[in-house]
């Protein structure tokens, strides 16, 4: 190598061309390593999301309901057994709640 200057130092041709064939060899294997990490996660991806979907296609669902009746004492107090209440029409509680004193 020779001393050109005081910062600068010039190099043979051949070795600066060594250096940029192997500077192409290093990004083109960074180039196929990141692709091929894009296209495992996008694979991944995918197969994660049919894994999931059948999973979750596993359970049954049921359609059939269950009718509760429910009654109501005179205070306003639902009594319910659990599940889906159909409360059906409203009445008008007379039956339930008698007025006193008349004939």
């Amino acid at each position: 190598m020779e001393q050109t200057g005081k910062d600068q130092v010039t190099i043979p041709y051949i070795a600066y061309e060594s250096m940029l064939a192997k500077e192409d060899r290093q990004q083109k294997r960074i180039v196929i390593v990141m692709g091929s990490i894009i296209a495992l996660l996008v694979i991944l991806l995918v197969v994660t999301n049919v894994v999931w979907l059948v999973a979750w296609n596993q359970y049954d669902y049921v359609d059939d309901t269950t009718e509760i009746s429910a009654e109501q004492d005179g205070g306003g107090v639902n009594i319910v057994g659990g599940g889906d209440v159909d409360y059906g029409t409203e009445g008008n509680g007379k039956a339930d709640n008698p007025q006193k004193g008349t004939s």
